[in-house]
């Protein structure tokens, strides 16, 4: 990583630089040490790692060449490689990387000292195809013209300089994670300029080895391992392979639809980044809408690391990083530090009132007011029900809110979720067909007394057809007062609150909830593709069947009385049992969690990359409006 360009615009590093070489400040642990403090002090509590202050060409130079960072042209090799016989007549054939880079080990240590638990500490080095370039073409390039010469030209001597790379930084990975580096991460910055066949010749098994000697040698020593990350910029075509070789993190440039990062790399490793650092360059306002789209596109799932596509560029002012930083914390949902602590944002004051009216008004129903009050502790009708299950919901959102721990706020989430969605499909399915009892039976069935009124129906056992009133039966629930006589009754006002509460707040259970159903990224497109659209299609039928329930349709009526009428009708009398409760909410929890994962997949781009930019977006419980409300 080079720090000359990424804090160039820092008042504070210029301040040291001014005073001292680049590489001078890195091989003084003090200065490095100083330097690498910087951001985190200007930008305090914003920034969730700091990352060692060091470069990429400090390899290079431990194999014996001259490396010089020019102010204003960046690094440069007074004498680069030519031919293959540099490699033996003017690398060095032994590297000790205590001797030659312990200036870093040390540097590495004093930080973690001096950060002392704030926050992590990342390692780096760069990829050895990448270290290579730098090598040969001795700096910069546009097309690295003279390394891609030296792999077709010299295949063998290549792979030779390659392997002594690698070997080189192997060691160093290791020394620096003992030295306290908390996260590695290999920056292979010119994988983008090879063609797919050639990355998986001349950079793929190389950095395939650094993560498996790695980790193989911190086993062997009884060491604990650390997260590794890869990145390897323009190298969208090796995502695949980058996430089966090892590594905890891919990192991302700003070229790849995170879209297609999920969908490819199937929740196998954790994804980080992808912001263009040129919006850095934007207005403020632009800014945070690029924050926000990258953060609804990756999702909060705890596999994933806000960053940046590529370092900072050299000119940006370092208010707008401070605008970055700010947003990411202020939209994000959840924000995942390096050691997968989720951090809770909470709800709002008016959306925690909204759930608390609710809850004393549903239990003021229950045990209080005469129509709808439970009889000796026993649920009688469908009113109780709803009552029972939404202050169920109510209390586990305050809850969850309550105690700042991930891992109970989830428990209570899907807790909240099950009960709420369990106890609807209990109502709509599992009161069961019963015998009714004569004196439920109003009068016998003609076409004209049914013109007009809300009735349901029952077939005697002689085949007649008789009707009964409903609301003689049990008291409706007014989920819309106009279509139930114009009369307001008790529920009307937890209904149109819940409404409420559903419009404005954020869709913090919703994104809790995503991250319990990513596991379907791990399936075939065909397979998950399916089971959405089936699970769309059950979820708008029991949707269907509400209506219906609500509204007292009448169910497959055909024909006259005279021609014979097939008519369903649901009986409240008798109560489900144990095993009808728990068939139920296993069947409604399913057919809600496929029917929501229909449209989070469809929006989020899994399914059919379709981007919502401006819209409405269903959840399980509720909507959020895609870009206004986070």
């Amino acid at each position: 990583m080079d720090y000359e360009t990424g804090w160039k615009g820092f008042a504070e590093f210029r301040e040291v630089r001014e005073k001292y070489d680049f590489f001078t400040i890195c091989r003084t642990p003090k200065l490095a040490t100083l330097i690498t403090l910087q951001p985190i002090e200007r930008y305090r509590d914003l920034f969730d790692a700091a990352i060692i202050f060091s470069d990429i060409l400090v390899i290079p130079q431990a194999l014996g060449l001259e490396v010089e960072m020019l102010p204003g042209k960046g690094p440069h090799f007074p004498n680069p490689l030519e031919v293959p016989q540099d490699i033996d007549t003017r690398l060095r054939k032994h590297v000790n990387v205590y001797e030659e880079l312990g200036y870093v080990f040390e540097a590495i240590t004093m930080t973690r000292k001096a950060l002392d638990g704030r926050v992590p500490l990342i390692g780096f080095i760069g990829g050895p195809w990448t270290l290579m370039a730098y090598m040969i073409e001795g700096g910069g390039s546009n097309n690295l013209s003279k390394a891609k010469k030296w792999l077709f030209s010299y295949p063998e001597e290549s792979k030779r300089l390659l392997q002594k790379i690698t070997d080189i930084c192997i060691e160093f990975l290791i020394g620096q994670i003992k030295a306290g580096a908390q996260m590695i991460q290999v920056f292979e910055s010119w994988g983008g300029e090879l063609s797919p066949y050639d990355f998986n010749i001349f950079s793929l098994p190389y950095i395939t080895q650094i993560v498996d000697k790695v980790k193989s040698q911190l086993k062997q020593e009884d060491i604990e391992p650390v997260p590794m990350t890869i990145f390897s910029k323009g190298s969208w075509y090796a995502l695949e392979s980058l996430s089966n070789i090892g590594y905890d993190t891919v990192s991302l440039d700003w070229t790849i639809d995170p879209a297609y990062a999920k969908a490819i790399t199937k929740g196998r490793v954790t994804l980080q980044g992808n912001m263009d650092p040129t919006v850095l360059y934007g207005s403020h306002e632009e800014i945070r809408s690029t924050v926000r789209r990258m953060l609804e596109n990756f999702g909060t799932s705890e596999k994933y690391i806000v960053n940046l596509g590529h370092g900072i560029l050299p000119t940006v002012d370092p208010e707008n990083v401070k605008v970055f930083l700010e947003t990411v914390h202020k939209v994000g949902n959840q924000r995942i530090d390096m050691n997968g602590q989720s951090h809770n944002t909470g709800y709002t004051s008016f959306a925690l009132l909204v759930h608390l009216t609710i809850i004393f008004q549903h239990l003021h129903t229950l045990f209080i007011t005469p129509s709808t009050s439970i009889p000796s502790s026993r649920l009688t009708s469908f009113t109780q029900l709803v009552y029972v299950t939404t202050t169920c919901f109510h209390i586990a959102t305050l809850l969850a809110n309550l105690f700042k721990k991930s891992q109970v706020e989830k428990a209570l989430v899907l807790y909240g979720t099950w009960v709420i969605w369990s106890g609807w499909a209990m109502c709509l399915w599992l009161i069961k067909p019963e015998s009714r009892p004569d004196s439920l039976i109003s009068r016998p069935l003609t076409i004209s007394s049914m013109q007009g009124y809300y009735y349901n129906y029952y077939v005697n056992r002689n085949g007649s057809v008789m009707l009964y009133d409903l609301e003689y039966l049990i008291e409706p629930m007014d989920v819309a007062p106009f279509l139930t006589h114009g009369k307001w009754k008790s529920t009307t006002l937890p209904i149109l609150s819940f409404i409420l509460l559903l419009a404005m707040r954020r869709n913090h259970w919703g994104l809790i909830t995503w991250e319990h159903l990513t596991v379907l990224d791990s399936v075939k497109s065909w397979s998950y593709r399916t089971w959405c659209i089936a699970g769309s299609a059950a979820g708008w039928i029991l949707f269907w069947e509400a209506i219906k329930f609500w509204f007292h349709v009448p169910f497959n009526y055909t024909g006259s009385v005279d021609d014979g009428i097939t008519l369903y009708h649901t009986d409240l009398s008798r109560f489900p049992n144990l095993f009808d409760i728990l068939w139920g909410s296993i069947i409604s929890g399913i057919f809600m969690i496929c029917w929501w994962s229909f449209w989070t997949f469809q929006y989020r781009g899994v399914v059919w990359k379709k981007e919502l930019k401006e819209g409405v977006v269903v959840w399980f419980d509720g909507f959020v409006q895609v870009g206004g409300v986070c």
